[in-house]
């Protein structure tokens, strides 16, 4: 857990780390300045606040904090930009703890969000032609190593879960679905109670899925009980999101992939009441035309069942 700052405000203890005690008050009054634009999600004025902070203090003992703050403030720009340069930005403040802050409380983080940073390039950087592939991944395999780490040397980090959940995800987008399906059943056996629970039976049953598919066989096998077995096995993992979270963000996606199922494995018998069903539970879905297109062509024109 991370130390609570000297401050005039109550603030979130896993967050936070303690002023170093010789810090001056005018050292203590910009800290808190610029914590509090972070706080209060002025992110812009928190980047230029921790900016001047840090030339101020260059040679200051909060340094860490002010790097770590700056970059969760790049990082929280990028994920409504969307924008490369954030996430750069976010990185390299991140890194700079790692390379030169390794005994800083926020250690653990930085790996953490250096990874997530990570991450979030390489889907930007991802098109249609490139997503589940095992090309151009580089920054992927970073977060991996990131994620990797925080696992192996952080046993208490308040971050396992997400980590574990992102490493498996990694995996998901590199289009390693073994490892994927391993990784993210990982943080279902051993996160209960995350709030990456419903995202990882999301993800293990695309993985399952995506299985599925590379096994299944060129003709229709002389029974569906001749399918592979990713197939069911994905459902089950759907269902779990659907019935026991079905409000949660990956309800209809779980719902939409359950009945997808079916038509992977040209069962058309199956499919049609699967996607009818989908679209009365989630008529305002995203998947809703392309389930419709699914009612009309079952099977992807072909039907083994």
């Amino acid at each position: 857990m991370k130390k609570i700052i000297i401050a005039i405000i109550a603030i979130s203890i896993w967050n936070c780390k303690s002023i170093t005690p010789n810090s001056s008050q005018e050292e203590i009054k910009d800290y808190n300045t610029a914590y509090n634009y972070y706080q209060n999600a002025q992110y812009s004025s928190a980047i230029t606040a921790f900016s001047d902070f840090i030339s101020k203090y260059a040679s200051g003992n909060n340094l860490d904090g002010a790097y770590y703050y700056r970059g969760l403030s790049w990082y929280n720009t990028g994920k409504v930009s969307k924008s490369a340069v954030d996430f750069t930005n976010a990185k390299s403040d991140f890194e700079k703890i790692i390379t030169s802050e390794p005994q800083s409380d926020y250690i653990d983080n930085s790996y953490y969000y250096r990874g997530s940073s990570h991450m979030n390039l390489e889907k930007i950087a991802m098109t249609p032609a490139s997503l589940n592939t095992t090309t151009a991944n580089a920054e992927l395999l970073l977060a991996l190593s990131d994620f990797n780490y925080l696992l192996t040397h952080f046993t208490t980090s308040n971050f396992r879960d997400n980590s574990q959940f992102h490493k498996g995800l990694s995996y998901y987008y590199i289009a390693d679905y073994a490892n994927a399906t391993i990784e993210l059943g990982k943080v279902i056996s051993g996160y209960p109670a995350s709030t990456q629970l419903t995202s990882a039976y999301y993800y293990r049953g695309r993985s399952y899925e995506s299985q599925g598919t590379v096994n299944l066989p060129a003709t229709a096998p002389a029974s569906a009980t001749s399918l592979p077995i990713e197939f069911s096995t994905a459902r089950a993992d759907y269902a779990f999101v659907y019935k026991n979270y079905p409000a949660s963000l990956s309800a209809d996606n779980a719902m939409y992939h359950h009945a997808r199922t079916y038509s992977d494995e040209h069962d058309c018998t199956n499919e049609i009441p699967a996607m009818n069903a989908f679209i009365l539970a989630y008529p305002n879905s995203f998947y809703v035309t392309s389930a419709q297109n699914h009612i009309a062509t079952p099977g992807n024109g072909v039907c083994w069942f």
